[in-house]
């Protein structure tokens, strides 16, 4: 009976060691489990992190961009107004630069030039007025300056 006991005891002590055993086995698994699950959670909101960051970063390279295309369009708008005032403001100008008031007050403007540096100064107009400074003022310059209109008296050196 001694190998029969014998026999029951290792039996018992290999049982009790095999559920030692598979007890330590399950705690590891559930331990694997529950850092696997945290690197999991880790991951994922690492992932949602970095997916915010970049949509923040696209928001706001759109909202950047916007921001250009609207100043772009904002400028070009106000080249074009000024342009258009311009195109006006030199319409204008040829309008009266055909008119007897022009002639009045070109002669005006050289007479007050001339008499402010004397009598040696030398008259400067565009091509369209030289004619009629020439008529008004001997010592109106032969080259023509590029200016839209009006007279520049100077000095002759």
């Amino acid at each position: 009976m001694g190998l029969e006991k014998l026999s029951k005891q290792l039996l018992a002590d290999a049982k009790k060691e095999s559920e030692t055993i598979i007890s330590a086995a399950e705690n590891q698994a559930e331990q694997i489990i529950s850092d696997s699950q945290e690197k999991k959670r880790g991951i994922a909101a690492d992932a949602k992190k970095k997916a915010t960051d970049l949509a923040l970063r696209e928001r706001s390279e759109k909202i950047s961009s916007a921001n250009m295309s609207a100043k772009q369009l904002v400028d070009e708008e106000k080249s074009a107004v000024v342009e258009k005032a311009l195109l006006e403001v030199f319409g204008a100008m040829q309008e009266f630069k055909s008119g007897k008031e022009y002639e009045k007050l070109l002669k005006a403007l050289i007479s007050e030039g001339v008499q402010e540096i004397g009598k040696e100064s030398i008259v400067l107009v565009n091509a369209d007025d030289n004619r009629l400074a020439k008529k008004m003022f001997a010592n109106t310059s032969k080259e023509a300056e590029k200016i839209s209109g009006g007279a520049i008296v100077a000095t002759k050196d």
